[in-house]
């Protein structure tokens, strides 16, 4: 890198004593920017110096953004204001006074890498693993520091991330108390916090919304403003009576697969299958497939086909039966449009065989772009392709260490890597996190980073913009 060196001098022009006069000679210089992550330290040894005679007592003095922060000969700087900066030694003896510039970009710290939400010591925390190959330092707490006066003493109950309206948002929320948190996803920082109505299960969210499932119904919040607005979305209960909801809100695309067109909830109660449009003007209905699914309570439930189909398991509360249906969603277009709507249609329905790893415990997830399923039996991982309807392979793909607990998973958006996030039965850290590479199928480790964290409640990849 090219080296910036600019130098003032203070002369004496006088026909005195001139040879009282002592000159500094910089004897090296600085590089011409640093980029540094926020809370990481800038840490520069002055260059050596040499005087004419006689030799003068030297003083530093060390700006940034035109604000003294030091006078040590050496600089230690915390860098916990983002943006990028001016910055100057300043080296004089009295006679003369040098100037050496450089200039300091402090970037976002919390990029590209895992988030890792879990309870310790009767606290939330949100661990952040970056990418090996970014050189960053795994921190297991990444909002305390940067929200000192937040009470931190709750269970964690879910986390959401997302882009909207030029932000980059978490949302976290906790039980006991009820709480829901928004974040500045580049800074950590709280941004707003309200008490919830109850306890939330589950996030998601699209657009300028925000979905959580509280107690088992649908309350949507509108993003952007400066406090929480919560209110319930009773449609549902006025056309199919009391509800329960699953955790998952699925969301399905439109049919060429370029934007979100809505998302699927499942209600434990009377088995309906409920919907909630994206957008404005949608002629959605309500409930899809109205009656198909009586008596039958959810498992879990995936995106499939690049995102426009749902693969759904569910079980029998009578006989305990399993079966996964594949379905399309349909295609609801604005009540504007002469074109028709296209209902939802059962795709696939079949037996899920007992002996195959899939019960009430266990994690899905998906590679929506290959119709891969994944999921989870104790500690061991499963594969399924919604292709085969109903060819399940019934040996694990891949076995985390013994006595641990799959709690969740995510598949980053190229469908290369696998992070699985387990829980150990005892000690004080019991968070583990594993990567898989699946790019081809490979179901191969990664790496494995054992007791990082808390109990695990959920994690969440973030990947290059």
């Amino acid at each position: 890198m090219a080296l910036l060196s600019l130098s003032s001098c203070l002369k004496d022009d006088s026909v005195g004593a001139v040879n009282d006069v002592s000159k500094i000679e910089i004897l090296g210089d600085f590089e011409k920017s640093y980029t540094l992550d926020r809370w990481e330290v800038l840490k520069l040894t002055a260059p050596e110096i040499k005087q004419s005679k006689p030799n003068k007592a030297v003083k530093y003095e060390w700006e940034i953004d035109n604000k003294v922060v030091s006078t040590e000969k050496d600089l230690n700087y915390t860098c916990s204001e983002f943006g990028k900066f001016p910055c100057r030694l300043k080296i004089t003896n009295g006679d003369e006074i040098h100037y050496l510039a450089f200039a300091l970009d402090v970037r976002y710290s919390y990029i590209q890498g895992l988030y890792i939400l879990a309870q310790k010591d009767k606290e939330f925390v949100l661990s952040y693993l970056p990418e090996e190959d970014t050189k960053k330092a795994f921190q297991i707490d990444v909002l305390k520091k940067n929200n000192k006066t937040l009470n931190f003493t709750a269970k964690p109950t879910a986390l959401h991330y997302v882009e909207t309206l030029g932000k980059q948002l978490f949302y976290l929320a906790t039980a006991e108390p009820n709480m829901l948190y928004e974040f500045d996803a580049n800074l950590m920082l709280n941004t707003r916090r309200s008490e919830a109505k109850g306890k939330i299960t589950s996030l998601a969210g699209e657009q300028s919304m925000l979905y959580t499932i509280t107690d088992g119904k649908l309350i949507s919040i509108k993003q952007g403003e400066i406090y929480f607005t919560n209110y319930e979305n009773r449609g549902y209960e006025k056309e199919v009576g009391a509800i329960n909801l699953a955790n998952p809100m699925v969301h399905f695309k439109t049919p060429e697969g370029r934007y979100t067109h809505g998302f699927v909830m499942f209600d434990n109660a009377g088995g309906h299958i409920l919907a909630n449009k994206a957008g404005n003007g949608t002629k959605m209905p309500n409930e899809l497939l109205k009656d198909k699914f009586k008596g039958m309570e959810l498992i879990s439930m995936v995106a499939v086909d690049k995102g426009r189909q749902i693969a759904m398991f569910l079980a029998d509360k009578a006989t305990k039966a399993m079966k996964q249906v594949l379905f399309s969603p349909g295609h609801y277009v604005s009540s504007w449009s002469s074109k028709p709507s296209v209902e939802a249609e059962i795709k696939y329905e079949g037996a899920v065989p007992s002996d195959v790893g899939i019960g009430k415990g266990s994690i899905f997830v998906s590679a929506p772009k290959r119709d891969l399923i994944y999921y989870s039996n104790a500690n061991q991982l499963y594969g399924y392709s919604t292709l085969s309807n109903g060819n399940y392979d019934k040996t694990p793909i891949f076995s985390c260490a013994t006595g641990e607990t799959i709690v969740d998973m995510f598949v980053t958006k190229d469908e290369t890597k696998l992070f699985i996030a387990t829980n150990s039965p005892s000690g004080e850290l019991k968070g583990n996190i594993y990567c898989l590479n699946i790019a081809d199928n490979a179901n191969q480790l990664l790496w494995k980073k054992e007791h990082l964290t808390g109990s695990i409640t959920q994690i969440f990849y973030r990947g290059k913009k």
